[in-house]
């Protein structure tokens, strides 16, 4: 009897606050947790990277893992699938499709590199896809093989709630594709609008896949009502306390009603599962959350079934990077002195590639440093292998504004630590072959930051103090070398090396507009050499004011002596030394 009038009272009590509270009651019963996983920019990275971290079958096994635990799991791709690997050269995003398929995607973002094979290998990807692909501000024509099959949003239902899920694309898609008839609306614009159509069909709990970028993605949270998380791409931004983080995770911005936005993030290449779990109330607003980025390391186990496909795909790569992509006529000369001294045919056809690669962007010069390059490619058919020996730093292109002024002081650089310095006046440069390069490298290495270029052409003065050595620079204007205009603007592409300031261009971190366009520089020159058939290259872009400046490849022997002369004293002057301490 005690107990029954105890539970009485309680079941009353329990009413009574009810009926005060009315919203706390319905949040307990109407109230739902939703785990999203998430990646983004993968660009076809199969494997474990060289770091150690990835792969797609350690992605299955993890997403496997947490699907068992139950609940209510939301697996979302943040765009840029495609690019980056022999993976995607040699499947077009046939496999990308596979992979996703197999380990249970539920929606992706279209990424800006989705396009970099044109509006055909998307569509094809699109129809293998078992989920939906979103870009809400993408206009896509109807003449296109894409048309209907990019969705502008998507909703499912978790325990009998609606989630509205849409996605973003970065106007950049239009710099790094030719795109005729397509177009892409203003983010913040498409955003509020879809927003409202959501809302208008009950749905009160969003989703935003965005392949814009982690700055813009705070930006657009704190400008947009309505969205509750935003999982993030296109950056390739790491958040949580990893090395290189941008903020934490989830980053939380407010909303212009005051209400909180998850923003999240998770690197490149599928390094890391990101791992937001939400707790939505009743009114859809975020009430709690907890998560953070798994690195897919050796401490998670391989799927054996997603192991043994990667295997099967792999196999024919072999076959493709010893596939020829084009014919040369003759050697293309990427060797070691000569490179980092003169123009060269191997760095005309780089810079070529890239001018070429990013044309759709205005790009009108190329420059690189000739450290990037580090082998020859022979004469005869042209293979991919070749041209990842000669790149075999992964660098990508960036491209950006630089004024005439600041051009020229590029090329400064680039041929600052070249020509007649101390060492070779110290050292003969005559004489007869002696085969003895290795030590000639040793004793005198030219810089490795000797400019190659295409779009210009410049002359330089070797004798003349570094700072001070060019003497003339004309750019192609299309139809014609021109003078440079130190007031004017150029759009010039660059490697990513150089364009952190590497190898002394700090010039290039003063450049504007940048674009870190994702593409290796490897994809430009196979898909360039690809376009060209049979390579021809139109030598005469760099011209020394001043007779030879490079160290005869036939002619060290008389160098090599001076340096062994040069050793020779030095060790006979330090043993005499350890001889007199000893004593």
């Amino acid at each position: 009897m005690k107990c029954n009038n105890l539970c009485t009272f309680v079941f009353a009590f329990l009413l009574a606050l009810a009926a005060l509270f009315p919203g706390a009651g319905k949040a307990c019963a109407d109230g739902i947790t939703i785990r999203i996983l998430h990646t983004s920019d993968t660009h076809s990275h199969f494997e474990p990277t060289a770091d150690h971290l990835g792969g797609v079958a350690r992605r299955r096994e993890l997403v496997r893992e947490i699907r068992r635990q139950g609940g209510n799991v939301l697996l979302v791709d943040a765009g840029d699938v495609f690019r980056g690997t022999l993976y995607f050269f040699e499947y077009r995003g046939e496999a990308c499709a596979w992979v996703m398929n197999r380990i249970g995607y539920d929606a992706m973002a279209v990424g800006e590199h989705e396009f970099d094979l044109g509006d055909s290998a998307l569509a094809q990807f699109a129809g293998e896809a078992r989920f939906p692909l979103l870009a809400a501000n993408l206009g896509v024509p109807a003449s296109s093989p894409l048309s209907g099959k990019v969705l502008p949003y998507v909703v499912k239902e978790f325990g009998g709630q609606k989630v509205g899920i849409f996605g973003l694309i970065t106007p950049d898609v239009m710099r790094a594709n030719r795109l005729p008839g397509f177009s892409v609306g203003d983010p913040v614009a498409a955003a509020n609008q879809t927003v409202a159509g959501l809302r208008s069909q009950g749905v009160n709990k969003v989703v935003l896949l965005s392949h814009l970028g982690y700055e813009r993605d705070k930006a657009l949270a704190a400008s947009v009502q309505g969205i509750d998380v935003i999982v993030g791409g296109h950056s390739h931004t790491l958040l949580g306390n990893l090395p290189g983080s941008a903020g934490p995770y989830p980053t939380v911005v407010r909303s212009p009603s005051g209400d909180q936005v998850l923003v999240v993030a998770s690197g490149k290449w599928g390094e890391y599962l990101g791992d937001l779990s939400v707790t939505f109330d009743d009114a859809g607003r975020v009430s709690a959350y907890s998560g953070g980025l798994y690195p897919l390391d050796s401490g998670v186990r391989h799927d054996r079934e997603m192991s043994g496909m990667v295997k099967r795909f792999k196999a024919p790569i072999a076959g493709f990077e010893h596939t020829s992509i084009g014919v040369s006529s003759e050697m293309l000369d990427g060797s070691y002195y000569r490179i980092r001294k003169h123009e060269t045919n191997l760095g005309d056809v780089i810079a070529d590639a890239m001018r070429w690669k990013m044309a759709s962007d205005g790009v009108q010069v190329a420059l690189i440093n000739s450290g990037a390059v580090r082998a020859s490619i022979q004469a005869g058919d042209v293979f991919p292998w070749q041209v990842l020996s000669a790149l075999p730093y992964g660098d990508e292109i960036v491209d950006m504004n630089l004024t005439g002024t600041q051009l020229l002081e590029a090329l400064e650089i680039g041929v600052g630590q070249s020509g007649y310095g101390s060492a070779a006046r110290f050292l003969v440069r005559a004489g007869s072959g002696a085969g003895v390069h290795g030590l000639a490298r040793l004793l005198y290495a030219p810089s490795g930051r000797f400019p190659q270029v295409s779009g210009l052409r410049f002359w330089w003065n070797p004798r003349q103090p570094s700072g001070a050595r060019i003497v003339d620079v004309q750019v192609w204007n299309g139809t014609r070398y021109e003078p440079i205009d130190p007031a004017a603007t150029y759009r010039v592409a660059v490697n990513s090396y150089i364009a952190q300031g590497n190898d002394g261009y700090s010039v290039l971190t003063r450049g504007t507009d940048v674009y870190h366009t994702e593409i290796p520089m490897t994809d430009a020159v196979i898909e360039y050499v690809r376009s060209q058939g049979n390579l021809r290259v139109e030598m005469g872009r760099i011209y020394s004011t001043y007779g030879t400046t490079s160290i005869p490849e036939a002619s060290t022997k008389w160098m090599v002596i001076a340096g062994l002369l040069v050793i020779l004293v030095y060790s006979m002057v330090w043993g005499f030394r350890k001889w007199r301490k000893a004593r």
